[in-house]
C-alpha cells in the first residue's frame, strides 16, 4: 500500500504546473550557464564556447599534460632547468624584447623604490612569452605547493593558538601538524584537470537551479492540502495519518534526489565533451583559492563533492517540507522557505556553514578550509561533525512533519 500511495504523491509532484516549470527552467539556465556563462580562474573567466574561452581551452588541454606527474624534487628541477634554457636562447634576440629604453625606465624606477632589477626575461615581449613560456606558468605556480602548504599550515596554527588555550589548544595543534605531515608525505601528481575543477564549480549554480526545483516541488507538498482542504479526507481515511505522510515525506526526498541527478547528469555530459575528466590522479588543492589539509586527488574530492551536495539536497529538501508542513497557504510556504533559506545563506553562512543548507548544497566550499571540533580528547574537523548533526537535524525535522500533520488530523474532527 505504500508504494502506491509513493506513486500516486510523486505523480501529483511531476503533474504540478509550478514543479514542471521550475525543471524546465532549472535545465535551461543549467545549461545555459554551463555553455556560455563565466567559468572560473583555471579557464580566465571566460565563457567555454567563446572564441577565446574555446582557446584557452584547448591550449590547457594541450599544455598542462605535458608536465604529467609526481611532484617531487627531480620534476621541479627538470622543468626549470627546461624553461630556462628557452628563456636564455629567446633573449639573444632583440627583436623578441621590448625597447631596451623601455627596460631601462622600468629597472630605474625599481631602483629608486628600493627594488631589485628585474630579470631580463621578464621583458619578452608578450607574444613571445605567451608562445613559448605561458605554459610554464601553472607549471611554476604548482611547483611551489610544498612551500604554500607549510605557509598555510603556519597560519592554522596561529589562528588556533589565538583561537584555543589549554588543553583543548594543544589537540587541534597536534591535529594541525598530524594532517599536514600527512600532506608533506603525501605522494602528489599534476596533469591537465580542469574538468574535475569545472565539475564542482558548476554546482554553485545549484543555489539558484536546483533550490528552484526543490521549491516548486516541496513547498506546496502539505500547504496545498490545507489551503484547498483536502487534507480532512486524507486524515479520514486509515491511511491519512501514518502511511500518507509517510509516503509524502518518502515521495519528497525521491523527488529531490532525483532531480539533483538530473542536474549532476546534465553537468557531467557537459563538462565531459567540453573539458573532460582526464587527471583525476592530479592533486586538488592549491593553498591560494583552496586552501585544505584533506589529501584527496581531484577523483576523490569530486566524490566527497557529490557526497556533501547530496547530503545539502536531503538537508534543504526536508527543511522545505516542514515549512510546507507548518503553513496553511503554499504561496505562503514557497515564500518562507526561499525568504529563510536565502537569508541564512547570504547573512549567517560564515558563522554556521556547514549548518546552512545551501552551503552545503554547493559541496566542495565546506572542504575548502579548516576547523575542528574536540570530542573525547580527539580532534575532529568540522566537517565530519557537520554531517552528524545535519543527518540528526533532518530526523528532527521529518518528526516534527509528522506530528503537525498528527495535529492538524486531530483538530480537523
Amino acid at each position: 500500500m505504500t508504494m502506491i500511495l509513493i506513486k500516486q504523491e510523486l505523480k501529483k509532484i511531476y503533474s504540478s504546473p509550478i514543479t514542471i516549470a521550475a525543471l524546465v527552467l532549472a535545465i535551461v539556465l543549467t545549461t545555459a550557464l554551463m555553455l556560455f556563462g563565466e567559468t572560473d580562474y583555471f579557464t580566465g573567466n571566460l565563457p567555454p564556447l567563446s572564441r577565446d574561452g574555446s582557446e584557452v581551452i584547448m591550449r590547457q588541454k594541450r599544455d598542462m599534460p605535458y608536465f604529467k606527474g609526481e611532484i617531487n624534487d627531480a620534476w621541479i628541477q627538470k622543468y626549470t632547468a627546461e624553461e630556462e634554457a628557452i628563456a636564455s636562447d629567446l633573449i639573444k634576440d632583440p627583436d623578441n624584447m621590448i625597447p631596451e629604453e623601455e627596460q631601462n625606465r622600468i629597472n630605474s624606477e625599481r631602483k629608486a623604490a628600493g627594488g631589485e632589477e628585474l630579470e631580463k626575461k621578464v621583458f619578452l615581449k608578450d607574444e613571445v612569452r605567451l608562445q613559448y613560456l605561458e605554459k610554464y606558468e601553472d607549471f611554476f605556480f604548482r611547483s611551489r605547493f610544498h612551500e604554500f602548504a607549510e605557509a598555510a599550515r603556519a597560519i592554522i596554527l596561529a589562528d588556533a593558538r589565538l583561537s584555543y588555550d589549554g588543553k583543548k589548544r594543544n589537540v587541534i595543534e597536534d591535529k594541525i601538524n598530524s594532517m599536514f605531515d600527512e600532506v608533506s608525505e603525501n605522494r602528489i601528481y599534476y596533469n591537465y584537470n580542469i574538468g574535475y575543477h569545472r565539475f564542482r564549480n558548476v554546482h554553485s549554480f545549484y543555489l539558484y537551479t536546483l533550490v528552484i526545483v526543490l521549491l516548486g516541488g516541496l513547498a506546496p507538498m502539505f500547504a496545498s492540502e490545507s489551503m484547498y482542504r483536502t487534507d480532512s479526507i486524507i486524515f479520514a481515511d486509515k491511511y491519512g495519518r501514518t502511511k500518507d505522510v509517510a509516503a509524502k515525506i518518502i515521495a519528497g526526498f525521491i523527488f529531490a534526489i532525483s532531480s539533483w541527478i538530473l542536474l549532476e547528469f546534465i553537468n557531467f555530459t557537459l563538462t565531459y565533451f567540453i573539458y573532460g575528466f582526464e587527471g583525476g590522479e592530479s592533486v586538488w588543492t592549491d593553498w591560494i583559492i583552496f586552501a585544505s589539509p584533506f589529501t584527496f586527488n581531484n577523483f576523490e574530492f569530486t566524490a566527497v563533492t557529490l557526497l556533501t551536495s547530496l547530503a545539502g539536497v536531503i538537508y534543504t529538501s526536508a527543511f522545505i517540507m516542514l515549512v510546507s508542513a507548518m503553513c496553511s497557504n503554499h504561496f505562503y510556504s514557497l515564500g518562507i522557505s526561499a525568504v529563510v533559506l536565502y537569508i541564512v545563506h547570504v547573512l549567517f553562512k560564515n558563522l554556521i556553514l556547514g549548518f546552512d543548507p545551501l552551503f552545503l548544497l554547493i559541496g566542495q566550499d565546506i572542504w575548502t578550509g579548516i576547523r575542528f571540533n574536540v570530542l573525547f580528547d580527539q580532534a575532529i574537523p568540522f566537517q565530519f561533525t557537520t554531517f552528524a548533526v545535519v543527518l540528526f537535524i533532518c530526523a528532527v525535522f521529518v518528526t516534527m512533519i509528522y506530528f503537525i500533520q498528527k495535529n492538524k488530523e486531530i483538530t480537523s474532527h
